[in-house]
């Protein structure tokens, strides 16, 4: 879950500043979980459980939602 949230976290500040760019970001990294995933049925050892996918999907939004705060709270409010 710290991975996917720190990789949404940077992926967010490092310049999606328009929301369809930081959308296609985020559902790139949930397809990135799921092939992780998917990847584990085939390695001997390891599995490819739902609950994965759910807990790198919290740190997805888990990280957007802390860089999405900081990028609201850094732009420049108008003047009244």
């Amino acid at each position: 879950m710290s991975a996917f949230a720190a990789l949404a976290f940077t992926g967010c500040l490092s310049g999606c500043a328009s929301r369809g760019p930081r959308m296609a970001l985020l559902a790139g990294l949930l397809v990135y979980g799921g092939a992780i995933e998917i990847g584990q049925f085939f390695v001997p050892g390891r599995a490819c459980e739902w609950g994965d996918l759910g807990a790198d999907s919290i740190g997805i939004a888990v990280g957007a939602v802390i860089a999405i705060f900081i990028l609201w709270i850094a732009s420049p409010k108008p003047a009244k």
